[in-house]
């Protein structure tokens, strides 16, 4: 029995169209891809796509049938499973959307004080001990980002929440957080390190293709009810997808996915 007041998702009928959220990340491409260029229709398919600003939000509302599949990152089925920093959701994945593509970015001044690496960070560290602590940020717990970041502190030595402190910042706010110099870093996907480096604010001194080649990054994540009441608009999604992830696979189509990509919805 449910609690009083609890929150009950409901399957919305076959009529309703699918809303699909997303945080506008590079890997978000295969989803905008797919509505610009009428892929979903050519699928059977009414899509909505909902821009969220942070992955807990993507992570509620999916658990609350608000939206019924959202581009995430590949642990959050897991963590929303084992109810971790949120209510319990059965959720599952059919689909991978992405590999890799994080990057771990150091402030310019931190750059400047001599740090290259996790070894050069750790004389920082202590040549610093007592006066300062180091602030690094990734944009939710648990997800594949905070795995990465540890094990790059783990190359020099460096002992996180111990040593250095590891925050979450929403992505949107990962460059403005390091403009002003409340965190000395960050491990995130793109565009948030291209843009530090543009400006002049940061370097990237690691990638997720050196540290963990290959590792998922995003999936499609849905509701298990979901995914059984409506299984065949879930098949049609997850090929519709697979589709647009082929083509988003291939250099020559960079320039198209980049204008896609830069428009303001």
């Amino acid at each position: 029995m449910s609690a009083p007041g609890a929150r009950l998702p409901e399957v919305r009928t076959r009529s309703a169209p699918l809303r699909v959220g997303f945080i506008p990340e590079a890997d978000c491409a295969p989803l905008v891809f797919a509505q610009e260029s009428g892929l979903f229709e050519q699928y059977e398919l009414r899509v909505e796509l909902q821009r969220e600003s942070r992955w807990a939000s993507i992570q509620d509302r999916v658990s609350y049938a608000e939206l019924d599949a959202a581009h995430a990152p590949a642990t959050l089925p897991f963590v929303t499973n084992l109810a971790l920093d949120s209510d319990q959701g059965a959720c599952v994945t059919g689909l991978v959307l992405s590999l890799q593509g994080n990057a771990i970015t150091l402030s310019r001044s931190l750059w400047e004080e001599g740090a290259r690496d996790a070894p050069s960070l750790r004389d920082l560290i202590y040549r610093h001990w007592g006066k300062r602590t180091y602030t690094f940020a990734v944009e939710f717990p648990h997800s594949p980002q905070y795995f990465l970041l540890r094990q790059w502190f783990k190359t020099g030595g460096i002992l996180p929440h111990q040593e250095v402190r590891i925050v979450i910042v929403p992505p949107t706010q990962l460059f403005p957080t390091l403009k002003l110099g409340y965190i000395d870093g960050f491990c995130a996907g793109e565009p948030w390190t291209s843009l530090a480096a543009s400006a002049g604010l940061g370097v990237c001194v690691g990638t997720s293709a050196e540290l963990a080649p290959l590792h998922p990054e995003k999936v499609l994540m849905v509701r298990r009810d979901f995914a059984r009441a409506r299984a065949g608009e879930h098949e049609r999604l997850m090929a519709a997808l697979l589709e647009a992830c082929a083509f988003c696979d291939r250099p020559e189509n960079r320039p198209l996915l980049a204008e896609m990509l830069a428009r303001r919805q």
